[in-house]
């Protein structure tokens, strides 16, 4: 009986571990070659992801959601706006057209930041996705997760399609 109850605790322990694999994989993951993605849970999961786009030094574009604003109260949001502009780090982000990202916008000014808007029937998300330097944050504001990617071609890319829909004609000003 007491061996059996060993066994089991091993199994338990050996199933956790394959679980936790692929996070490990990804924090000793040494190839250059190869992108490292970090996960980040919960609210303080979030805190770390937006830490690290202020670490970055430069522009900081991305696609927003309203939700990042109403996240937290907005608290979240004001620390890591003060934050930014105290830094000197200019922002460029696209969002929905909505009442949350038109006082966004109304800010841009003071905020060190350009917003424009998509109608949304072309473009509504509930996730934001920041581009910064070789890397790219995911956050996921209602499911309260977000992960880092850290991975030049992948930065580039996404840069590249930020850039294409900037310019693009279905913008609202």
């Amino acid at each position: 009986e007491r061996k059996k109850k060993e066994i089991e605790i091993e199994k338990s322990k050996l199933a956790a571990l394959e679980r936790k694999m692929p996070e490990l994989k990804a924090i000793t993951n040494s190839s250059e070659k190869k992108p490292k993605v970090f996960f980040f849970d919960g609210v303080t999961g979030i805190e770390q992801v937006n830490k690290d786009t202020l670490r970055y030094k430069g522009e900081v574009v991305g696609f927003t959601t309203p939700r990042y604003l109403s996240f937290d109260n907005g608290i979240a949001h004001k620390h890591y706006v003060a934050d930014r502009v105290e830094r000197k780090n200019k922002g460029r982000v696209i969002g929905e057209v909505s009442s949350e990202v038109a006082k966004l916008k109304s800010k841009d000014g003071e905020e060190m930041r350009e917003t424009r808007m998509l109608p949304k029937d072309v473009f509504s998300s509930e996730i934001e996705i920041v581009i910064y330097g070789d890397r790219v944050a995911v956050v996921d504001y209602k499911e309260t997760f977000g992960l880092i990617i850290e991975g030049k071609e992948i930065a580039k890319t996404l840069k590249m399609v930020f850039e294409l829909v900037w310019s693009s004609g279905r913008i609202i000003r």
